[in-house]
This record gives structure tokens, C-alpha cells and sequence, in this order.
């Protein structure tokens, strides 16, 4: 135990052996040791806690980038374009599918044909009226005539709009199958 002493009467290898061996001492000691060791839990506690927030709100956007994803192809349509050979009341015939993939309705649907619109086009035999809408999972066939002026490859440029407001195109070259 600590006692007091006057110092004049201590030489100083006692004193510092007299403070080693008190228990006030160590109890300091040992209080500076839980309060270094409660700062630093506490700096790393927040750095994690601002880390797990950085990484929540990352979350957070990737659920919203998400959902606007899922939102776009609920609106979106996918329009297709290919050559088939199908059965007509002269035999086989050469037809342009145009096929809506897309959850909603491809609407203002223009088609180009070898750069020219496809009503003004040599090879192509449209007799309805030019089509301007293609609903979710429908298509559009359209006959081609192909002989030695007009034969594929063809290029075709299909552009519409849907309920995304957005210009949407597909453009590919064609050939026989």
C-alpha cells in the first residue's frame, strides 16, 4: 500500500518501486487502458456503421435502377424482323415478319426496305393498309417478291415508339432461308 512518506527519506529507486506497487497506480493504469481501448472501439464502430450505410444506400440504388428496369420492359416493345417461307394459295411464298417481343405495343411502326419505305419498295407486295401498331406477342407478315431485280440480302430499318416515349429501332440484313 501507498503510504506517505517524505521524500527526503525515500531514495529513488524506493519511491519508483513504492508507485509500482500501489494500487491507485495500476487503477489509473488501467483506466487509461479501457479508455484507449473504448476510443478506438468507437472509431471503428463508426467507420463501420459508414461503411454498412455506404453499402445500404448502393442497395437502395440498385433496387431503384431495378424496379426503373422492370418498369421500362413492362412498357417497352421488342420488334423483330426476318424472312419466312410459309404455304399461300399459290404455293410458298416469301413473307417479312415483323414481331412485336415486347410487353406493350409498338405504335407509329415505320419499315424500311433496301433504304426505300416499304410501300415504295419494288419487291414488296402490300396491299392493306401500312401497318401502324403491333400489339404484345403479335406479328405483321408481309409478302416479298423475290426474283433475279429484287433477291436478298435485303436491309431492313424498323423504328416505333412505345409507352416508354422512347425512339426505338431494329435494323438487320436479310437473307434467304
Amino acid at each position: 500500500m501507498f503510504t506517505f512518506r517524505l521524500l527526503t527519506s525515500m531514495t529513488g529507486q524506493e519511491a519508483v518501486l513504492d508507485l509500482l506497487t500501489s494500487v491507485p497506480f495500476w487503477s489509473l493504469m488501467v483506466s487509461i487502458f479501457a479508455l484507449g481501448a473504448s476510443l478506438w472501439a468507437n472509431y471503428r464502430a463508426t467507420r463501420l456503421k459508414s461503411e454498412s450505410n455506404d453499402l445500404q444506400a448502393r442497395l437502395v440504388e440498385l433496387e431503384e435502377e431495378r424496379e426503373a428496369d422492370r418498369l421500362h420492359m413492362q412498357q417497352a416493345a421488342d420488334l423483330t424482323a426476318h424472312l419466312e417461307k410459309r404455304l399461300g394459295k399459290n404455293g410458298l411464298r416469301t413473307m417479312l415478319v415483323l414481331r412485336n417481343q415486347g410487353n406493350a405495343t409498338a405504335e407509329d411502326v415505320r419499315v424500311e426496305f433496301d433504304g426505300d419505305r416499304i410501300d415504295e419498295h419494288g419487291s414488296v407486295h402490300y396491299d392493306k393498309p401500312i401497318i401502324s401498331k403491333i400489339g404484345s406477342g403479335a406479328e405483321s407478315p408481309i409478302l416479298v417478291s423475290v426474283h433475279a431485280q429484287h433477291h436478298p440480302p435485303f436491309e431492313v430499318k424498323v423504328t416505333w415508339t412505345d409507352a416508354t416515349g422512347k425512339n426505338n429501332s431494329f435494323e438487320t440484313i436479310l437473307t434467304a432461308s
